[in-house]
């Protein structure tokens, strides 16, 4: 039993990265007639493990207190290959800090939604944010929700969004985009195929983007939620909206409390609803939503 202990701490102790295997072979050979006790048959050298993570594990926890310290020399983000769901948000980061992480995911193969809600994200910062948008990252889903995001930073995501396929959600909710940027941004996925929820709820937007939006319902093939709540719009875009969803049989959802819309209008946008959800179309669309497998990591 002496010698089996002496041969196992012998073993454990052997460090592939820097001991001596050699070393270690000569010295299991003086005790080679006891190899049969052990089944020790061969010593490999075992190749370099990969960086894997458990996004459950102390380990992802403490890669991201290294990259909050030193941003600028982190780059493990990148090699979390199972990683899908991202959230990154309660103002824990600086926006250097954000956008060096939108860049990580740039080369990313497997991302589909990205959280970065409740910072303080500016229009300056939404540049990175395009190049992510823009890249071949698959992002479906972009969570913006609560930051410092006004026209420009409406218009570099939008501008973004007409040459991405991917992208089927997108929430700038409670951010200070107004007229010039909703109206640009209203423009932009009206002519997209796959963007399919768009939340732009409690911005300063007017009755200019107020129509936009309403041009882009009537004529998107694509949107089937729409959250301008909380917006600025008025009575007379109001209208605009019912004469849209008329000749819209795929939209169902849309939110346009406190719009100053009229009874009426709001009245007739709600049966309308009613009746394209009555379509399998909203039950299988009701099911995507639900449909949730990715590996999700909250900070």
């Amino acid at each position: 039993m002496l010698i089996e202990r002496i041969v196992q701490e012998a073993i454990e102790d052997f460090m592939p990265e820097s001991s001596d295997i050699k070393e270690l072979e000569d010295f299991l050979k003086t005790f080679q007639t006891y190899f049969f006790r052990l089944q020790i048959k061969n010593l490999q050298k075992r190749d370099r493990v990969p960086f894997t993570v458990d996004l459950t594990s102390e380990d992802f926890d403490m890669i991201i207190d290294d990259f909050v310290r030193e941003p600028e020399v982190h780059t493990g983000l990148r090699k979390l290959k199972k990683l899908e769901k991202f959230r990154f948000s309660n103002g824990v980061a600086s926006n250097i800090q954000l956008g060096i992480l939108s860049r990580e995911f740039i080369a990313h193969e497997f991302l589909k939604e990205l959280n970065f809600s409740y910072n303080f994200i500016d229009d300056e910062s939404c540049d990175p944010i395009g190049q992510l948008i823009m890249s071949s990252c698959p992002l479906e889903v972009l969570i913006l929700k609560y930051n410092k995001i006004a026209d420009d930073g409406a218009i570099t995501i939008a501008s973004a969004l007409s040459i991405n396929k991917k992208l089927r959600k997108l929430d700038v909710s409670l951010n200070w985009i107004g007229n010039k940027g909703g109206k640009f941004l209203a423009k932009v996925v009206s002519n997209l195929t796959h963007l399919e929820d768009i939340n732009i709820s409690n911005n300063k937007l007017g009755p200019e983007a107020g129509l936009a939006f309403a041009e882009a319902i009537k004529t998107s093939k694509s949107i089937r939620s729409l959250s301008i709540a909380e917006n600025r719009i008025g009575k007379e875009v109001g209208r605009h909206f019912s004469d849209a969803v008329a000749e819209n049989s795929i939209i169902l959802n849309l939110e346009i409390k406190f719009c100053s819309f009229s009874a009426e209008d709001e009245d007739f946008i709600h049966r309308v609803l009613i009746k394209n959800r009555t379509s399998l179309t909203y039950e299988k669309y009701v099911m995507e939503q639900k449909n949730v497998t990715a590996s999700e990591y909250v900070i």
